[in-house]
């Protein structure tokens, strides 16, 4: 069994693929990203805010990416990014 992070504000986000809910059927899922943040936790947290703010009951397959900050080479922020999801 995967093990999956959990932030559950304002929306959980988790690092699996499957939706948590087995009794609410998804009726709607998109790709969303958080901002650009120093650490992995605050770039789940925006991912989780991100998501909440266009109605995403829940996120899942959340993953974390590098961005170069500008054009300092040792300088780089981390992204958060998964599929929001909806229940009907």
């Amino acid at each position: 069994m995967a093990m999956a992070r959990r932030v559950s504000f304002p929306v959980p986000v988790l690092t699996v693929d499957n939706p948590q809910r087995t009794d609410r059927s998804v009726t709607n899922s998109w790709v969303v990203w958080g901002d650009q943040q120093v650490f992995p936790g605050e770039a789940f947290s925006s991912l989780s805010v991100n998501a909440a703010g266009v109605g995403a009951d829940e996120v899942i397959g959340a993953r974390l990416t590098a961005v170069q900050n500008g054009v300092d080479a040792g300088s780089w922020y981390v992204v958060a990014y998964g599929t929001a999801i909806s229940y009907g």
